[in-house]
């Protein structure tokens, strides 16, 4: 999948995410294990800001990538799994596999963050991850907005992609996306609680 960062490509990519996803679903799933790699890299990275006056990015990203990696693509599949299984009973006839294409297909906003926070360390080094910097406040604030607006923007692109793959409504989109969380919750959080009051 030819990933261009020119305006075109990216106002093409907010226009219209889900045609340029239809005339590119075999590059995607090529182009997977890489989009997932820097998605996870960027969610690790993201956790960094105003942490610590001690912080090794790199050797940060390398520990939390490798372990939060791992995790995150077991519950990346697990996901698409109740996409692919739940969706049935909201009318819906996605596959796991494109479930898990057009889950995939959500994270390229968070893989622009892991490219945009590359060019802030870039710029900056490792003083914007110091939290006594105060001259370099503002580069956390404007990226926790970036990092914000880039989430919405994948929630937006996941709820097109379920319509499109499931062949539902925006409303059995948002609501299938709900029953999945709602599952997700009940599946690893329940047994937490439990265990607390034993």
């Amino acid at each position: 999948m030819a990933l261009s960062s020119s305006p075109k490509m990216i106002l093409n990519f907010i226009v219209d995410p889900i045609g340029i996803y239809e005339r590119s679903v075999s590059k995607i799933r090529t182009a997977a294990p890489y989009i997932l790699i820097a998605a996870s890299l960027y969610l690790v990275s993201s956790r960094f800001w105003d942490k610590s006056d001690n912080i090794s990015l790199p050797s940060s990203l390398i520990a939390s990538g490798l372990i939060g990696g791992v995790v995150q693509y077991g519950l990346f599949c697990l996901f698409a799994f109740g996409i692919a299984s739940l969706g049935k009973y909201f009318g819906g006839k996605a596959s796991y596999k494109d479930a898990f294409t057009v889950l995939t297909w959500s994270l390229l906003p968070l893989v622009l963050g892991f490219l945009i926070y590359l060019v802030f360390y870039s710029i900056y080094g490792a003083d914007m991850l110091r939290k006594s910097n105060t001259e370099l406040a503002f580069v956390g604030q404007l990226f926790k907005y970036i990092n914000a607006v880039l989430i919405i923007w994948s929630f937006y692109i996941l709820i097109k992609g379920i319509k499109h793959i499931q062949q539902i409504s925006h409303v059995k989109s948002l609501g299938l996306f709900v029953a999945v969380f709602i599952c997700f919750a009940l599946f690893f959080f329940l047994p937490i609680l439990f265990a607390m009051f034993l």
